[in-house]
């Protein structure tokens, strides 16, 4: 066998192991034997990769050229700074995307009219994408501003910053991220992002955060952070459906939202048949140990009804989560109402880590998807069970004993 490295063997064994010190493409040939007979040559082309892609000084120029480089099982390292980009980064292969350091890749256009798509990165095909903070990303008549999802993994990112505007016609949603079949996120930060547009016209203003488009099922958001996100309408007052936190778009059959804190999202404008933080009136969704609080509305819109999160909970499973409104809820076992100064340990300032004593502590319930680790890479369980939301909390009270 020629293994088109300038190396040669012959073996009489059922296989052949050869080792490439060099990445590259490579013209192998083979020719079997039987005493004096020769086969004709069997010739193949094989490419060879290193299996860590970097990117930055050094190695690749762009984020794109590695991935294009890289195959199933390899690894795209980007370099710690900031990668900018003018159009998304498509990650359509088993690969793991990661950083050696603080990495922030961030589009540096903008989408203003037409159908058009300035996302930071579209992911699918098994990939993994993993402690990044991905931000400006946006879409014109479209959904994922900043990342679009299928068949992949997003865990311990930041989403920030992105945007789905809406004209006077055309879908818009998903400010931050679209989820489509079989994708998860895990473990991250989605803040910041907008959807915002007309609602004259015909089409839809859909999900500020994060949306799940009708009939996208198997989707899991698990210990992640949804927050300050805003949901803006400009004129009118057409019934649209939505919210700026999380949208289910409908038949979102067994997905699930875990462990995650929803907060501090807001609807603007003139809009009906919204909610502020979470807005599934899809089936088989199951919503478990989430807090949904201090979510609100700035301005009511005609026959509509604003509240934290609108559930329909005679087709999904909602239990042990925590609100600081009754509606979600729905009486569900195990859910509860309390004050935002019994959840939160400062609303006011942004600070969504569940305060102690209060209605988050230790109240949860096993999750059906078990991590170890909260938002920050915490430890779960800390105390004698685990807490409901993103965050666990690390410290008891101090009991304090005067002696006079």
């Amino acid at each position: 066998m020629d293994f088109g490295d300038g190396t040669t063997e012959e073996w009489q064994t059922a296989e052949i192991t050869h080792v490439y010190s060099a990445s590259g493409t490579f013209a192998i040939s083979v020719v079997a034997k039987s005493g004096a007979e020769r086969s004709n040559p069997m010739t193949r082309t094989l490419k060879i990769v290193d299996r860590i892609q970097r990117v930055g000084a050094g190695a690749h120029a762009t984020i794109q050229d590695a991935v294009d480089e890289a195959v199933d099982g390899c690894e795209v390292v980007l370099n710690a700074g900031t990668h900018e980009v003018t159009a998304p980064v498509a990650v359509n292969k088993a690969v793991t995307v990661r950083a050696d350091g603080a990495a922030v890749v961030r589009n540096t256009t903008t989408a203003t009219s037409g159908s058009t798509n300035h996302r930071v990165m579209e992911v699918s095909g098994g990939a993994l994408v993993t402690g990044l903070v991905l931000e400006n990303g946006s879409v014109f008549n479209g959904y994922g501003g900043c990342i679009d999802v299928s068949a992949a993994t997003v865990s311990n990112c930041v989403i920030r910053g992105g945007t789905a505007t809406r004209g006077d016609t055309g879908n818009v949603g998903g400010g931050g991220v679209t989820l489509h079949n079989d994708a998860v996120l895990t473990h991250c930060k989605v803040t910041g992002n907008v959807v915002n547009g007309t609602s004259t016209g015909s089409g839809d203003i859909s999900g500020g955060a994060i949306f799940i488009p009708n009939g996208q099922k198997h989707v899991r958001i698990l210990n992640t952070l949804v927050a300050d996100n805003r949901y803006v309408c400009t004129e009118g007052a057409a019934a649209k459906s939505g919210s700026a936190g999380i949208l289910f778009g409908g038949a979102n059959e067994n997905s699930l939202v875990e462990n995650c804190t929803i907060a501090g999202n807001t609807v603007e404008g003139a809009l009906s048949n919204d909610s502020a933080g979470l807005h599934c009136t899809s089936w088989s969704v199951t919503f478990r140990n989430n807090a949904i609080a201090g979510n609100f509305e700035t301005a009511k819109g005609e026959n509509g009804t604003y509240t934290s999160a609108k559930i329909d909970t005679a087709h999904c499973t909602v239990v042990y989560c925590v609100s600081d409104d009754a509606e979600p809820l729905k009486a569900n076992a195990n859910c509860s109402v309390a004050p935002l100064g019994k959840i939160f340990v400062n609303f006011a300032r942004g600070n969504y880590r569940p305060i102690n004593p209060g209605a988050l502590i230790d109240a949860g319930t096993t999750p059906s998807v078990a991590s170890g680790v909260d938002v920050l890479g915490n430890p779960r369980v800390a105390f004698r069970g685990i807490d409901i939301g993103c965050y666990e909390c690390q410290t008891r009270p101090a009991t304090i004993i005067v002696v006079r």
